[in-house]
């Protein structure tokens, strides 16, 4: 009898945000600041929102995952970077 090697779930990795200079989103700063990250797998949505100081996220096993930057513009509206893909 063959037994399939164990899929692990992968810990992704990042080193920034991508925007240096621009402050954390806070009680102070609720415009023109960084919220987080959003994270996808395979096309559907892992989490709506990762804390911007976190670089690291236990994922599930996918094909494809793709990490966004979340940040508020001038208005304070949520905006998102184009998805940083990796297979």
């Amino acid at each position: 009898m063959v037994v399939p090697a164990t899929q692990t779930a992968p810990t992704l990795r990042w080193t920034s945000n991508g925007n240096p200079g621009l402050p954390l989103c806070d009680t102070n700063h609720t415009v023109w600041c960084v919220k987080g990250y959003q994270l996808s797998a395979d096309g559907k949505l892992v989490t709506a929102l990762i804390p911007a100081t976190t670089l690291t996220y236990k994922a599930k096993k996918a094909k494809i995952y793709q990490l966004q930057t979340l940040a508020a513009d001038g208005e304070g509206n949520t905006v998102a970077s184009l998805p940083a893909t990796a297979p």
